[in-house]
């Protein structure tokens, strides 16, 4: 695979908004597909892979054009669902972080305070 084809295939890659599991079937078909392209054609520039095939975004838009309306949007209601529990799941742990990080600065303010503190004055006389 010639540099045009890899770095072709990274932009595809990257275009792709999620990396689920039907989605990595499809760019390893992608990948595999461009493998033997690039044996065919060695000489084809970036420009060319472009001209042949379209923009790494259109190769996307022509993806989701060919999924099933449905399972776009539960994949949708899926990474919404992960995104909100994320927050709720994320929010818990700094409320109980913090509530910890308070408890033991309480227990060293105490500390400090229950301390009895005890001074030795010696006065000597000159005589």
């Amino acid at each position: 695979m010639n540099k045009a084809a890899k770095q072709y295939y990274k932009d595809v890659y990257h275009a792709f908004p999620t990396h689920a599991q039907h989605q990595k079937a499809y760019l390893k078909n992608f990948y595999d597909f461009l493998k033997r392209y690039s044996q065919q054609h060695p000489q084809e520039e970036y420009l060319d892979y472009i001209e042949s095939f379209g923009e790494p975004i259109d190769i996307v838009a022509a993806f989701y054009e060919r999924m099933d309306n449905q399972t776009i949007i539960s994949h949708m209601k899926l990474s919404h669902m992960i995104k909100y529990n994320f927050i709720v799941f994320g929010s818990i742990f700094l409320i109980i972080f913090f509530a910890f990080v308070y408890m033991k600065y309480q227990e060293y303010i105490d500390f400090h305070d229950s301390e009895s503190y005890y001074f030795e004055t010696i006065i000597e006389e000159d005589i």
